[in-house]
This record gives C-alpha cells, sequence and structure tokens, in this order.
C-alpha cells in the first residue's frame, strides 16, 4: 500500500519539481531570445507527440465498440491473460476470477 501512495505522490509532484529545476536553470543562466524560442518549439513538439501519440494507441485498440475488459486471472492453475469480450455475452455469463486472499 505504502509503494502505491508513494508512486502516487512522485507522479503528483513531478510537475513541481520540474518547474523548479526549470526557474533555478532560468535564473541561473539567464537565457536570450533565441534560446527561450528553441526550448518553446521543442515544448510545442513534445506535447504534439505527446497528442499524436493517445490518439494512435486509441485508434489501434484491439477493444472492440460494446466490449468490456476482462483481467488477467488464475484459471485451473493457468495464467489466462486479461482480454476484451462482448458485452452480450459478460451479462449472460460472468468470467470467473480467483479470489486472492492476503
Amino acid at each position: 500500500m505504502i509503494r502505491i501512495i508513494l508512486f502516487n505522490l512522485i507522479l503528483f509532484s513531478l510537475p513541481f519539481i520540474m518547474l523548479s529545476l526549470w526557474l533555478w536553470w532560468f535564473r541561473r543562466t539567464r537565457p536570450d531570445h533565441a534560446e527561450m524560442k528553441i526550448w518553446a518549439y521543442a515544448s510545442v513538439a513534445g506535447f504534439a507527440f505527446m497528442l499524436a501519440g493517445l490518439l494512435f494507441f486509441r485508434t489501434v485498440s484491439d477493444a472492440p465498440t460494446g466490449s468490456v475488459y476482462v483481467p488477467p486471472n488464475v484459471e485451473n492453475g493457468e495464467l489466462v491473460p486479461g482480454h476484451f469480450e462482448a458485452l452480450d455475452t459478460f451479462n449472460e455469463q460472468p468470467p470467473e476470477t480467483s479470489k486472492v486472499t492476503p
């Protein structure tokens, strides 16, 4: 549980850490206008690549419309990987999942 909390705290604080590093670098080096322009173009390009990646993975997802994700589970001692099932099949007969006790 502590690992999950620490991971989320790190993800939450990462933008603030990056901003403080940026401000520290900016105040220390005092970059000229041309260098700042390069950083702005690099930031816009990074955002564009991130957006393109999100859209790409959304369109190539193998999840059919009207389906539900069934997480990985153990059946008869074998690990069954996660998969998508049609929604009507899922409503008729829910997949078996193993109960994990701590």
